[in-house]
């Protein structure tokens, strides 16, 4: 049977608020952890692929965060492996960020969107 052993989340953020500027490095980072994280605890192994033998699957998700936090638009731009029950899982989980922190300029919050880069691995 096989188990999770590690969901290894990297962030490359394309973020834009406001006329393209530079986003704020301290505020990615943070956002990065908590969307991260909440990945990393909910994502369950879909059933199916318990008797697969592919042991990683590599995604790139795609969304935006609002000016609210939340993540609108999420998508699958990248995968190794075809499994759309495995990306069916990684986009609820998506969907389900607790509200983050949007950049801000001159006061006001701007959208924000990112590539994630995802790395699932599984061991027997």
């Amino acid at each position: 049977m096989k188990n999770l052993v590690l969901l290894t989340i990297s962030l490359f953020s394309i973020a834009w608020a406001h006329a393209q500027e530079q986003p704020h490095d301290e505020v990615i980072n943070r956002e990065y952890q908590k969307i991260s994280q909440h990945i990393a605890q909910q994502y369950r192994i879909p059933p199916e692929l318990l008797k697969d033998t592919i042991d990683r699957i590599d995604y790139v998700v795609e969304f935006q965060v609002n000016r609210q936090g939340s993540i609108e638009e999420p998508k699958i731009s990248r995968r190794s492996f075809d499994c759309k029950s495995c990306e069916r899982e990684l986009l609820r989980i998506i969907k389900t960020v607790p509200a983050v922190t949007g950049l801000s300029m001159d006061d006001e919050r701007g959208k924000v969107r990112y590539a994630l880069p995802v790395r699932i691995r599984f061991s027997n």
